[in-house]
């Protein structure tokens, strides 16, 4: 037997060489989680916030009817109800844009006018107005804190009106809000000085192009919008002096491909710092990637600290962000909300989460007939549901899921990696939530490989349990859709697994090829 083991040790060496899966070569790659305990912040569930807008609230008269809001019941209908409280939408802005005569979406029905969108050359339906949005989603199991917009091309009373409509307990506003059968006030916190002001003059609405010349010389400049807001916001801080005001950074294109960008955020923040209470930046991401985009929002962040006042603590809310599509053609538009649309989602809100001076954001956006979506109404569905999620709902279900008191950002070091996702440097983020109270501990991730799964070891807290629930939402290609045709090509698996902790604390963990997952160990 002896004489004979050379030549079997070649021959096992010959199949090694013809059949690399025998050497391992074929194992998954690992991944290195290390969380970054001394940057440990207050998780901060205003992140996960949602748009919702009027052209969708309303419905087009003569066109569409309003996408949520049942006349005949007076209510939201209640088949949008599993989806509504799936999760928390925790922050709501009613996108209505900067023409919205609100004085027109309230009182009898006989007497409400239908209102013009500009942008979208529309007239909206009556039937769901200004209460009718407010009392639905205040009335919704765990209400989202709601926003408005107050914008400089409206007339200054017209806002100081809306205000107290929503926030007065006494005078004339407040007892027309009585009389539409709402004696009890919105109490509506947050106010946002107009939606995009420098852009509305632009041809379109893409953020990947630069002005032309003519766009430029018609822009509106911070110039002009500070004399307008600053009117405005006397008279609202005097009809409520709570509420808390909010500016918006200029439109793309960000400093990436215009230097001359911060010139208006700075400006704001020199001639009105002690006016305001935070500024609002909309940031669309898989055009730019993440990260540059967040250097937009670093560059903000580190100018208030520089230029803001110190006694007053201006935060940032990005209330738009979703992955950029070419909206103007119609088959691109579900890439929007497809897997690689909620993994660069989810990617971003764990990079906000990070920066505990971005206090809120809110999808682009919750219900839309356009390109960005996280929920579908088709009225046309024969055999299938005509209401149902889309990936980017799937990934705030889970995001939510893994919500804790402290959020703590995790280092992600990528070992025997030879490829990454076209324009990104790494293919995982992760972040990690504990509750020292009770000892829960959870990990949310991403992965943007289209062709790996990853062995994933990362030190955790002492666990309560190695018993943890897991959800996963993937797919079978980056580019799988929930549409029509196929409402649930991308769905969020949940089960409970065992997972193993050893001295030092190390769990390995599975993860799946693209995929936004989370664990949790209650």
């Amino acid at each position: 037997m002896l004489s004979h083991r050379p030549s079997l040790l070649i021959a096992c060496i010959f199949a090694m060489l013809i059949c690399p899966h025998m050497t391992g070569a074929q194992e998954k790659v690992q991944l290195i989680m290390t969380p970054i305990t001394d940057q440990a912040t207050p998780t901060r569930p205003m992140v996960l916030g949602q748009n919702m807008t009027a052209i969708d609230w309303h419905g087009i008269r003569e066109r569409t009817q309003p996408a949520y809001y049942n006349p005949q019941l007076g209510k939201i209908d209640p088949s949008w109800l599993p989806l509504l409280n799936a999760f928390d939408m925790h922050q709501l802005r009613w996108h209505w844009g900067n023409t919205y005569s609100w004085k027109d979406s309230v009182g009898p029905q006989e007497q409400r006018k239908s209102i013009r969108h500009d942008l979208w050359n529309a007239w909206f339906k009556t039937q769901a107005g200004l209460d009718e949005f407010l009392t639905s989603f205040q009335s919704l199991p765990n209400p989202p804190q709601i926003s408005l917009i107050a914008s400089p091309l409206r007339p200054v009373d017209e806002l100081a009106d809306l205000v107290a409509y929503c926030n007065a307990t006494e005078g004339p506003m407040a007892k027309w809000r009585a009389a539409n059968g709402h004696p009890a006030p919105y109490n509506i916190k947050r106010w946002e000085m107009g939606n995009e002001v420098d852009y509305r003059n632009r041809a379109d609405l893409d953020v990947m192009r630069q002005d032309t010349k003519k766009e430029k010389e018609n822009k509106v400049t911070v110039e002009q919008y500070i004399p307008l807001i600053r009117q405005r916001i006397k008279a609202m801080k005097q009809v409520d002096p709570t509420i808390e005001i909010y500016v918006h950074a200029k439109t793309a294109p960000w400093f990436i491909n215009n230097p001359d960008w911060p010139l208006w955020h700075q400006t704001l923040l020199k001639e009105m710092g002690t006016e305001i209470d935070g500024i609002v930046i909309h940031p669309y991401y898989d055009g730019y990637t993440v990260q540059t985009c967040l250097k937009s929002i670093d560059q903000l962040i580190n100018d208030i600290k520089q230029l803001g006042p110190k006694d007053r603590q201006i935060t940032v809310w990005v209330n738009e962000h979703a992955r950029w599509v070419n909206y103007k053609k119609i088959e691109e538009r579900p890439q929007s909300w497809s897997i690689q649309g909620a993994i660069s989602s989810a990617d971003f809100l764990i990079e906000l989460m990070k920066r505990p001076q971005v206090t809120m954001a809110n999808y682009w956006c919750y219900g839309h007939r356009g390109p960005w979506r996280v929920v579908i109404n088709d009225s046309k569905a024969k055999g299938t549901p005509d209401k149902f999620g889309t990936a980017i709902h799937g990934m705030f279900r889970i995001f939510n899921q893994a919500l804790l008191p402290v959020a703590i950002p995790v280092q992600v070091d990528e070992l025997n990696i030879a490829s990454h996702p076209p324009h990104y440097t790494y293919n995982a983020s992760a972040m990690l939530f504990t509750d020292p109270a009770t000892g829960k501990t959870s990990l949310l991730a991403i992965n943007r490989s289209d062709t790996d799964s990853f062995e994933t070891s990362i030190t955790l807290p002492k666990l309560n349990s190695s018993q943890a629930t897991q959800w996963i939402l993937t797919g079978d290609s980056l580019r799988s859709t929930n549409v029509p045709q196929t409402p649930f090509a991308n769905t969020v698996s949940q089960k409970v697994i065992q997972t193993q902790q050893d001295a030092d604390g190390k769990v390995k963990l599975t993860l799946p090829v693209r995929s936004v997952v989370a664990w949790r160990w209650d």
